[in-house]
């Protein structure tokens, strides 16, 4: 696969072996993250902790989380060229990257305004075009903007918020940490058939709580 070369790229197999031992293998999915600079999102990054397996701070009180479980809630999603994906929880934006690059169109809503301008900007510093970002509540989804294919959050829940499952599509998935008050949220993939919702989990970890509201600088 083409992608990043230099000092940092021996880490980059290491990486890529682990997400296999987790079962994500979808060859889409791992180009998008070999192609897509860590550094342009995460403030102060280091060359040596590109693929490092742990959270970053993003500041404003904010971490991009794990890469391994950003990768499992991605590709949960198995997303196809033509979806509309809504991003809830945008952060620096890497993720939005990984869905913009497996999708037609993202929309990403994310709380904190002065992170949603700094995401931006490090959107189309890595080029990404197909990704239109809001600052509001996540609660809310994207009303204006749906249906949507799939939908992913990157907060933990006890329950889904039922308007997201209301801007679903017919055959649409979401991919949400649902926290089951263990210490460990359980990732889970819901599909929509018509006015069905089925559920499984397909990984574990921990995520930050999805908080209601928006914070602006003004």
């Amino acid at each position: 696969m083409a992608g990043f070369s230099g000092p940092h790229s021996h880490h980059l197999p290491a990486f890529l072996l682990r997400l296999r031992e987790l079962g994500v293998t979808d060859v889409r999915l791992l180009k998008a993250l070999e192609r897509t600079d860590r550094r342009l999102y995460i403030p102060d990054l280091s060359t040596e902790e590109m693929w490092e397996d742990r959270d970053h701070s993003i500041g404003f009180g904010q971490t991009a989380g794990v890469l391994s479980l950003v990768a499992i809630v991605v590709d949960g999603l198995k997303l196809q060229p033509h979806d509309k994906v809504l991003d809830i929880g945008v952060g620096c934006g890497y993720q939005t990257a990984l869905l913009a690059r497996l999708s037609r169109r993202v929309y990403g809503v994310e709380r904190v305004r002065p992170l949603t301008r700094q995401a931006e900007k490090n959107l189309e510093r890595d080029g990404v075009l197909n990704a239109t970002l809001y600052s509001g509540d996540g609660h809310a989804g994207w009303q204006m903007q749906a249906p949507f294919d799939a939908i992913v959050l990157t907060a933990a829940c006890e329950t889904v918020p039922p308007v997201l499952f209301e801007q679903l599509a017919d055959g649409g998935r979401l991919v949400a940490p649902v926290d089951e008050g263990h210490g460990e949220e359980a990732i889970t993939l819901f599909k929509k058939s018509g006015e069905t919702i089925t559920s499984k989990t397909i990984g574990r970890g921990e995520f930050p709580p999805l908080v209601p509201g928006r914070v602006s600088d003004d």
